[in-house]
Parts: structure tokens; sequence; C-alpha cells
């Protein structure tokens, strides 16, 4: 025996319990609650001591094995708990530098909370957030609302920055040869543009497909009397080279 006597007065013999009180449970915060929110609350609850109000936690690993099998319905619950005033947060959870999370931590808004120092939990009394939520719409509005909040902060985090992304390739595409003109931005590798012309000042701009063929007197860019000047003009942050036919 460790001293301790089950069995005095004042304890429950049947162990340790959550009361949901009836003017709780009548309400209209309560009566606006999804069966999903009420599993999470009693999960919640489940933890309740004597002194530890606002120092609860419910993690996705608890959650699941009380019920609630995904945590965005986990995270969904505690917003709709929050929005009608029965639950609130006292210590806000997170990453912290060098990869430790710290868990968010709640307090029922029907009692008093005591002070936790090592964790910043500030003693209150209790503030019965819930009385506020006059009618069971008006709940559902409140609910609503943190529901399009939580949506808007999700998309900030999310959104896009920048140029829209190019088009990508499936592994069986071959590749098509790219040809620039000296004007063009850098794309994904160094490439070259071929012109055409009498001299390097004033080229003419022309289209190669896939290279020059054997025959170069086929060549539809030619004149009748004086071949070609093909200059070759790297696009990358190197030194500019010129090779003449």
């Amino acid at each position: 025996m460790n001293g301790r006597n089950p069995k005095k007065p004042g304890t429950d013999p049947l162990g340790h319990h959550f009361r949901v009180y009836r003017h709780i449970a009548e309400s209209s915060a309560f009566l606006c609650l999804s069966p999903v929110d009420v599993c999470v609350y009693l999960a919640l609850g489940r933890d309740l001591r004597q002194s530890n109000n606002g120092d609860l936690s419910l993690t996705a690993k608890q959650a699941k094995e009380r019920g609630i099998g995904h945590h965005l319905t986990l995270a969904k619950a505690l917003r709709a708990l929050r929005a009608v005033g029965l639950i609130d947060i006292t210590s806000k959870g997170g990453c912290q530098r060098g990869g430790q999370r710290l868990r968010t931590l709640y307090r029922f808004t029907h009692l008093e909370c005591y002070e936790h120092r090592t964790k910043g939990i500030e003693a209150c009394k209790a503030t019965n957030d819930w009385e506020r939520v006059k009618t069971v719409e008006q709940g559902k509005a409140l609910i609503a609302d943190a529901e399009e909040q939580a949506l808007a902060l999700h998309r900030e985090k999310t959104k896009s920055l920048g140029h829209a992304v190019t088009t990508t390739r499936t592994r069986g595409d071959g590749k098509s040869p790219r040809t620039r003109t000296r004007r063009d931005v850098w794309i994904d590798e160094p490439g070259h543009g071929v012109t055409c012309g009498e001299a390097a000042e004033s080229p003419a701009s022309m289209r190669v497909s896939g290279g020059f063929g054997e025959d170069a007197g086929n060549a539809n860019h030619r004149t009748l009397r004086r071949p070609p000047l093909q200059v070759a003009i790297p696009t990358a942050d190197f030194e500019h080279v010129e090779e003449v036919a």
C-alpha cells in the first residue's frame, strides 16, 4: 500500500470522470456542435484533473486512440469548440528552432484555470465564453466564420509567388532542339542561336530544326553567288565565341 485511501470521502468509487453539466449541454453553444465536435470535447476532457485546466492538449495520436481518425477532423472540431467559447487556447504550440514541437494547450472556459509558470500559463477565473452564444443559428455562423478564416490563412500560406509554372514533360517525351536569338532569356541550359548574313554586325535570323544537312548546296538560306556567314552565339554567361564558316 502507498498510504492512499481509495475510498476516502469525496472520491468517486468508479474512478476518474469528466462532467458535462446540464446547463452547458442544453446551451445554444453546445447544441450547434456536430457529433464529431462533441466527441473531441469529451476526448479533451478525458485528461482533466482538479488543477490542470489550461494544461490540456489533444494530439493527433491521442485523438486517434479516442476515436477521432484524422488530424484535419480534429483541427476542425477544435476550431468549432473555440468559436462557440467552450474552450480557449492558453499556449500556442508549433515548431521551434532545432525541430522541437510544442503542443497547443487548452482550457475549458467554465472552469478556473490555474497557473503553470514553466509553460507560460497564467491563472484566471472561469470566463464562460460559451454564454455569448444566444441561438443555435448564431453558433453555427460563428463556426462557419472560423472555418472561413482558417481557409483564408491556409491560402495565404500556400499561395504561389512569381511567374506561372511552365509545362513539364513526361519521361517518354523526346527532347526537341531549341534555337534562340541573342535577345532570348535564359531558360534551362546554355544554348546557341544561328544567324545568317554577310557580316556579324547585321545578321539575318533563321531557324534550324535539327541541325545542318550533309548537302550544303541545297540549303534554302544560301544566295546564288555568296556562301552564307554562320554565326553561333552562346546565350549563357560565358565568353562570346564566334565561328565563321
